[in-house]
């Protein structure tokens, strides 16, 4: 058996809430290049959309500027995501471990679709370095076959 070529892809979104529209299109571009099936290409669809629509309205908030890279890889089986953004700090390891609320309205905000993200993806880590959040993790789109 061949080794699949690793297929490297990355974008950058502004901070604001209208730029997230741009995750839908580099799906759409993401499905053209890669041999990815249809489930996994919805689970990243759905992990980015979450993760970087928190850091929109809640990482930025009350900031004039920002930008997020994404960098995303993917290697046959994995699709690899390292996202780095410069707004505020925001671990969600740990929030998507929280499950202090018991009710909707109990739990803190974002907290589901962070747990949900953090169930979807694998080996999520987080850290803060040099004035940036840099968060990666992993989709098992040998999972989904």
């Amino acid at each position: 058996m061949q080794d699949s070529p690793i297929i490297e892809y990355h974008f950058t979104l502004g901070h604001h809430v209208k730029d997230i529209e741009r995750i839908e299109h580099v799906i759409k571009e993401l499905e053209s290049l890669l041999d990815i099936d249809e489930k996994s290409l919805f689970q990243l669809n759905l992990v980015l959309e979450e993760l970087i629509s928190n850091t929109m309205f809640y990482g930025f908030s009350g900031m004039d500027e920002g930008s997020i890279d994404v960098d995303l890889s993917f290697d046959g089986s994995y699709i690899n995501v390292r996202i780095h953004d410069n707004a505020k700090e925001f671990d969600p390891t740990v929030e998507a471990n929280d499950t202090s609320g018991h009710t909707l309205d109990e739990r803190a905000v974002g907290g589901l679709g962070i747990m949900l993200s953090q169930r979807i993806s694998e080996e999520m880590e987080y850290k803060r370095h040099g004035g940036l959040n840099k968060l990666s993790f992993k989709i098992n789109t040998k999972r989904n076959d």
